[in-house]
């Protein structure tokens, strides 16, 4: 999308000849001739500096502007400031009111633009700043996924895990314990998923009870009981394995969160120039949501909830594709038609001056 060029425009005084006349109109005459002269002086750092003035705007580019060129761009935006000024202080004869509302309306959008100019100047490189890390944030997510897939599980037990489930039965374990691979989920003894023993101190437990359990010695028998030892022992182990899977998973997504989190806090502080507020806007949007479902896979994460997990995971990379990317480009292109369209108001207007100024000098004159 191309943003217009914008050059300084003035008024150039002319000096009414006097060509006889009632006295009546010859005051008419001074008056505008003397409206002339305060808007020629009112206008002269303009008329003087209108070279500079318009290399300034000519030099303007979305972004990549020297610092040479911003101090033309500011000294070109403080001119018109200062025209403007001079220009509202006049008080124009009734002959010339249009014209001066027209003058003043030219100056007011030419300072508008100057002044976004260097509002775009301004803003483009602390917006390129802020989403700097990107990149790097989305390149760590990627290295610590890695890192939390090389967390191994251990494999299913070996020997006769008809045995274990044998012996499982046998003891009526699941009325008391909670595994996951049985799908026994009792809370009266600890939870064998988080135990963390060996096979050997399992058997022994097994074997001789106590704090509440009872002895299965007599009950089971021994090889019975060494093979549902070592199934759960292997499953604590396999428990343990997922759990810090999970855990690497759930602080992966939290550290991109945070990295996310920080580049909209620099994005939100900026104020954006009205011709690249969509942009701004857009990717605001499009942070605060990745931000939000990182946040949300690393909590289902952490609870154990993997179908939250997943979901939030499918709906975090589908973000990219569907983000509403031709709504933003709508709004962008709108943004630079306004703008573009300001300065063809100032085109149109200068016209306008013009004719009314040859107008007036025909009328008075």
């Amino acid at each position: 999308m191309k943003i217009a060029r914008l050059g300084v425009v003035v008024l150039a005084a002319v000096v009414l000849a006097g060509c006889g006349g009632s006295s009546k109109s010859t005051e008419r005459r001074d008056a505008v001739n003397a409206y002339f002269d305060r808007v020629d002086r009112a206008e002269a750092g303009l008329v003087g500096s209108s070279g500079e003035i318009d290399r300034a705007f000519r030099g303007f580019r979305l972004n990549g502007n020297s610092a040479v060129e911003i101090r033309e761009l500011a000294f070109a935006r403080d001119r018109v400031a200062s025209a403007l000024h001079r220009v509202q202080a006049i008080d124009p004869p009734r002959e010339a009111r249009r014209l001066h509302a027209d003058v003043v309306q030219l100056l007011l959008l030419q300072h508008a633009a100057a002044a976004e100019l260097l509002a775009i100047v301004d803003y483009e490189p602390r917006f390129r700043r802020a989403l700097q890390p990107l990149s790097a944030a989305g390149t760590a997510l990627s290295q610590d996924i890695r890192e939390a897939a090389k967390t191994k599980t251990p494999p299913a037990p070996s020997g006769s895990n008809r045995e274990a489930a044998t012996a499982w039965a046998q003891g009526r374990c699941g009325n008391c314990h909670t595994l996951a691979a049985t799908g026994s989920t009792g809370t009266n003894g600890p939870n064998l998923d988080v135990l963390q023993l060996s096979a050997a101190e399992i058997a022994a437990k097994i074997r001789a009870g106590g704090a509440g359990m009872p002895a299965l010695a007599k009950r089971i028998p021994p090889a019975r009981i060494d093979a549902l030892a070592a199934f759960i022992a292997a499953e604590e182990a396999r428990a343990a394995a997922s759990n810090a899977a999970l855990d690497a998973y759930a602080a992966a997504f939290s550290h991109y969160q945070g990295a996310l989190q920080g580049m909209l806090k620099a994005l939100e502080s900026l104020s954006a120039p009205s011709v690249l507020r969509p942009t701004h806007d857009a990717e605001v949007r499009t942070l605060r949501r990745t931000a939000g479902l990182s946040g949300a896979v690393s909590a289902a994460l952490r609870g154990r909830h993997l179908p939250a997990a997943n979901k939030a995971i499918r709906e975090l990379f589908a973000t990219a594709a569907t983000a509403d990317q031709d709504a933003t480009r709508r709004a962008s292109a709108a943004a630079v038609r306004a703008y573009n369209g300001r300065l063809r108001q100032i085109a149109m207007l200068t016209a306008r001056i013009t004719r009314e100024h040859q107008r007036l000098v025909q009328q008075v004159g």
